[in-house]
């Protein structure tokens, strides 16, 4: 996935052409201009995202996917990607009772463990336990993104949680690029 900038610009390159021979939108979408390895999207988005540039792009996608579409999806000014399990939490939390470090590195980075909040509240959530930020996800009903708002059905988030959560996000945006939604 990782394309140099000559790539890229030869894959719009590519793309204008398609758009410019194209009779009707249908042949655009159905040109090999867009086609990509299904298997390296899968890995790489079963991987550690945060910090790449595609992180805040795959975790709206998810927002767009999990809403419901019948009023606009509101998205904050400033938004900015959240760790539920914190980089660094408190060695008294309940967070490193319920991760060793191993699983803390392996899933600390993983789209399981990101979500999109408003960089004001990203702040002020710093390295709470779950059972804290959950509550403060939701005070004042600040935060509108599905996303965020799935976590309030959740009454824990120990391995298993994160686990059965990354799952099922990779499994929406895999069956959101198969069928072009």
């Amino acid at each position: 996935m990782q394309l140099t900038p000559t790539q890229r610009i030869s894959n719009m390159n590519e793309v204008l052409k398609v758009i410019e021979a194209a009779k009707i939108p249908a042949e655009v979408l159905a040109s090999k201009a867009f086609d990509f390895d299904r298997k390296q999207l899968q890995d790489l988005l079963d991987g550690a995202i945060y910090g790449r540039r595609f992180a805040r792009y795959i975790l709206l996608r998810l927002e767009y996917l999990l809403a419901s579409h019948a009023a606009p999806l509101n998205l904050p000014d400033d938004i900015s990607v959240e760790h539920i399990l914190p980089q660094n939490p408190d060695d008294a939390s309940q967070w490193v009772k319920d991760f060793n470090e191993e699983q803390h590195e392996t899933w600390l980075h993983r789209l399981g463990n990101l979500m999109l909040l408003s960089r004001r509240k990203n702040t002020s959530l710093g390295n709470l336990d779950f059972a804290s930020k959950r509550v403060r996800y939701f005070e004042d009903r600040v935060e509108s993104l599905p996303n965020s708002q799935r976590l309030l059905a959740m009454g824990s988030f120990a391995l298993t949680d994160l686990e059965a959560r990354h799952k099922d996000l990779l499994q929406r945006l895999k069956d959101s690029y198969e069928s072009g939604a």
